[in-house]
């Protein structure tokens, strides 16, 4: 009999062992990290503040100003942000982001200002295309040398312009 009441006490403490780990588990299970990002996006309703863009008047300034002095004072920027109708915050971000790019000219920001203008054809250089390429959609290099002389464009860009007008034709 004692044996047994041993083994009772035995099963009680191993009974009661398992129900704490479980409620412990419960109580880790019910803060996760979606539950924060949830709370964190019900704040601001997901959305991120309109992104303002400055006047013309206010950009010249500021191009003026960094032109002066890429890295103005305080005082500076005070009268800076007084002359743009901005805040202080804003000079400094923009004096900050105009250091940057001029720092690194490769940067993503810059990416577009030095990019390349789309090549217009003339009346004429179209035309002489467009009868080529109703005749032949996929000149070979020999026969592009012909419309190169004729329209004053490179083989390159004759040979972009079939591609393009291929791409569009078979829409």
């Amino acid at each position: 009999s004692e044996q047994e009441s041993d083994e009772e006490e035995e099963e009680d403490d191993s009974d009661e062992e398992p129900e704490q780990k479980q409620t412990k588990r419960r109580s880790v299970k019910a803060v996760t990290p979606n539950t924060v990002h949830r709370k964190i996006q019900s704040k601001n309703n997901g959305t991120k503040p309109q992104r303002e863009y400055f006047s013309v008047k206010q950009r010249e300034v500021l191009f003026n100003e960094f032109q002066r002095e890429s890295d103005p004072s305080r005082e500076q920027r005070k009268k800076i942000a007084e002359k743009t109708k901005l805040t202080v915050k804003q000079v400094t971000t923009w004096f900050r982001g105009q250091r940057y790019m001029k720092k690194n000219p490769d940067c993503k920001k810059n990416r577009g200002i030095n990019k390349k203008s789309k090549k217009t054809y003339s009346y004429k250089q179209m035309k002489i295309l467009t009868r080529a390429f109703e005749v032949n959609q996929n000149p070979c290099k020999k026969q592009r040398e012909p419309l190169v002389a004729k329209t004053g464009l490179t083989d390159r860009q004759v040979m972009f312009w079939f591609r393009n007008r291929r791409e569009r034709f078979n829409k």
